[in-house]
């Protein structure tokens, strides 16, 4: 009888064992998943205070057991002074038993508006990473049409990492194009830096800038630290160094920020400086309520930064 009554424990014990996994597992799921939309909803809230927009039409999460998941449709982000970011749907994705990291891949049409344009946007890939104090892009085959214009970048990765005292900032850039008016090849960009109340100091800089004509690109680097007023302006220097500089006067002169009478003179005068290009030239790009020069060129105006 007892070895009757061990063999059915054996038996029964797995199963209930199982069952009260389950039953826990999904008291946690469930939390997990609340938790999720009300930092959702936070975060609209959030963003309305401090003066900027994030409409969702509907949030949906799924995804139980295994995974948690679920869709934000017709989603909105505006920021003033930056532009703006429509969705038709987003999908998220986090972890049931670590939910503190969300992964966000919008999905369906998409636009971006900067200042006065719209863009239509596609990507292969497009992934932004939330957690607390730290925020992570990466997406890869963009492109942005507009009426006027279109952007093409192969790989963009960017990350700010909220520190005790600022965040540190970095971005790389990978084979960015523009076809337009004013065309322009970047075949890299990189850019680390931290920023502190209205200081930022750039440990690095460094990019090449063409024409997208086929000649050698324009090769700047450069350093320094920005202060930025109480109207967003920026105020500062950078030690920046040029080589090869006449496809970067030809990118100035297109957009505007260079007359052919500057352009002839700093064709000129950094000709002399570096060999015709062949050796890099040493310039301040110095920053004054926004307005920037490069070593004796005004190249226009940075806008102010939103407060």
């Amino acid at each position: 009888m007892f070895d009757d009554l061990r063999d059915r424990l054996g038996l029964i014990i797995p199963f209930g064992l199982f069952g009260v996994f389950a039953i826990v597992y999904t008291v946690i799921w469930l939390n997990a998943a609340n938790l999720v939309r009300t930092e959702i909803a936070l975060a609209v809230e959030r963003e309305t205070t401090e003066g900027r927009t994030l409409n969702i039409g509907a949030t949906k999460v799924r995804g139980y057991p295994f995974n948690l998941r679920g869709t934000l449709s017709d989603v909105v982000y505006a920021r003033p002074g930056l532009g703006q970011f429509e969705a038709e749907e987003v999908i998220f994705a986090t972890l049931p038993l670590s939910p503190d990291r969300i992964i966000l891949s919008p999905r369906g049409e998409q636009f971006v508006t900067l200042g006065k344009d719209r863009y239509a946007l596609k990507s292969d890939d497009l992934r932004l990473s939330l957690a607390r104090g730290d925020t992570a892009l990466e997406t890869h085959g963009v492109s942005m049409t507009s009426e006027l214009r279109v952007m093409t970048i192969t790989t963009l990765i960017g990350n700010v990492q909220e520190l005790e005292r600022g965040s540190a900032i970095a971005l790389g850039v990978r084979g960015f194009a523009l076809d337009g008016e004013v065309p322009i090849d970047i075949a890299n960009l990189d850019f680390a830096a931290s920023a502190h109340e209205d200081t930022l100091t750039i440990a690095n800089l460094g990019f090449s800038v063409g024409e997208n004509d086929g000649d050698p690109p324009s090769q700047v680097a450069g350093k320094g630290e920005l202060l930025f007023d109480d109207k967003g302006r920026a105020n500062g220097k950078l030690d920046v160094t040029v080589k090869n500089q006449d496809p970067l006067i030809g990118v100035l002169t297109n957009s505007g920020s260079l007359g052919a009478g500057e352009a002839a003179g700093a064709r000129l005068v950094l000709g002399l400086m570096s060999d015709n290009g062949n050796e890099a030239v040493e310039l301040p790009f110095t920053f004054s309520g926004g307005r920037m020069e490069l070593g004796p060129l005004s190249i226009g105006s940075m806008p102010p930064l939103p407060r």
